[in-house]
């Protein structure tokens, strides 16, 4: 055969023994949740995944990198996922620089829904940060068929929203009411108020909250009910018809918190008169 021929026929044969993925249907890759709530201080893990239930095929192996911004999340921790992708290669090399990188591979692979890595960070940014996770995969390859599943690749990067403090302030009593609320990390001390619920204002600036009165200033524990210091129920109730309100933020060393949780930094509660020194 001349040499042409033989050529042709060796380009053929690989042609015909490298599957196409002209029509197939691509993996998703994502990091999950897709979007998440963490106050400043707080910690929390997110998830990377490979989905091949598109593809109909096992997950083989991957190479990925996992992009944040060290201002806004702190990392702490890494493990591995679902077996048989428990037992990642992981370069820690950049994580003070917001990266990392891993990757793993299985004979066998998995099918569905792979969860490959977990990550553990803190929240660091100050209220009403967005912190994006970008995920990029460099490489996806199905187990048995070796296919190169790359270029179908849909990635769904995250998002970490930083909020301002979850406090759970809860009352007890209608008549001798006493609260009890959430530590916050980094806390000193905590100042409590009440408001009248006519005098509430949402002004499209700020939630006005009209005169208040300060029930505990600099309280050392998470509650006005026996605890550290003495018991100081709020003994006063509301007229008939109306409601009173109560609210907590707390100092660090440095800085008072907002009253109350700002659900994603929505406007901020500032009261009239009678706030807490």
């Amino acid at each position: 055969m001349p040499k042409a021929a033989r050529a042709l026929s060796v380009a053929l044969l690989l042609t015909a023994a490298s599957p196409s993925l002209t029509g197939a249907a691509g993996p998703v890759a994502r990091v999950l949740p897709a979007e998440l709530e963490a106050f400043t201080g707080q910690t929390f893990s997110v998830s990377v995944e490979v989905d091949m239930t598109p593809t109909g095929e096992p997950l083989g192996s991957y190479g990925a990198v996992l992009r944040w911004n060290p201002a806004a999340l702190r990392y702490l921790s890494d493990g591995g996922g679902a077996a048989p992708f428990d037992t990642p290669v992981v370069n820690r090399a950049d994580v003070a620089s917001g990266v990392l990188r891993f990757a793993d591979a299985s004979a066998a692979g998995a099918a569905g829904r792979v969860r490959v890595l977990v990550v553990q960070f803190m929240a660091v940014a100050p209220p009403c940060a967005v912190a994006p996770l970008d995920l990029e995969l460099t490489s996806l390859y199905a187990a048995g068929s070796f296919v190169d599943y790359l270029p179908l690749l849909a990635v769904v990067d995250g998002a970490a929203l930083i909020t301002d403090f979850h406090f759970e302030l809860r009352a007890f009593d209608t008549v001798n009411t006493t609260l009890r609320w959430n530590a916050m990390p980094g806390a000193i001390d905590y100042d409590v108020i009440r408001g009248s619920e006519p005098n509430l204002l949402d002004d499209g600036v700020a939630i006005r909250l009209g005169p208040v009165l300060c029930l505990e200033d600099n309280s050392a524990d998470t509650t006005i009910a026996a605890g550290a210091e003495p018991a100081n129920p709020d003994r006063v109730v509301p007229r008939p018809g109306e409601a009173f309100f109560y609210l907590v933020r707390f100092f660090d060393g440095a800085r008072n918190s907002t009253y109350g949780f700002r659900a994603r930094c929505s406007r901020e509660r500032l009261a009239g008169s009678g706030d807490c020194p």
